[in-house]
């Protein structure tokens, strides 16, 4: 026994899924820092609670300590 529209997707159900599926590309966008400058933008993230950027201000600053 076949039941119509059951286990058959719609048109109309396929264009929604694809709008939802398909997102815009955007390009990566990368911007030159200072070391000075890097380490700024760590600071605010890592007090702002990021775990990763609090991670990453400790490793720079080490490696900065050690070139001095």
């Amino acid at each position: 026994m076949h039941i119509a529209g059951v286990g058959k997707e719609s048109s109309v159900n396929r264009a929604r899924r694809a709008k939802q599926v398909l997102k815009a590309y955007y390009s990566p966008h990368v911007t030159k820092l200072t070391p000075e400058e890097a380490l700024s933008r760590l600071r605010s993230k890592a007090l702002l609670g990021d775990a990763g950027a609090r991670e990453l201000l400790k490793i720079a600053t080490e490696l900065m300590e050690r070139q001095k």
